[in-house]
C-alpha cells in the first residue's frame, strides 16, 4: 500500500512539472512572437523611410 501511495505522489509531481513546463513554453513562445512582430514592424518602418528618402532623391 505504501509503494502505491508513493507512486501516486510521484505521478502527481510529474504531472505538475509537465504543466509548469507547458506554461513556461507557452509564455516563451508568446514573448518570442511579440518580439518578432515588433522587429518586423521596426523593419517595415525603417524600409518605408528608406523608400521615402530614395523617392525624394529621384524626384529632385
Amino acid at each position: 500500500d505504501n509503494w502505491l501511495s508513493t507512486l501516486e505522489k510521484l505521478e502527481q509531481e510529474h504531472k505538475k512539472r509537465l504543466e509548469q513546463q507547458q506554461k513556461q513554453y507557452e509564455a516563451y513562445m508568446h514573448n518570442l512572437e511579440e518580439n518578432m512582430k515588433r522587429r518586423f514592424d521596426q523593419y517595415l518602418v525603417s524600409t518605408d523611410r528608406f523608400d521615402l528618402i530614395q523617392s525624394n532623391l529621384t524626384m529632385d
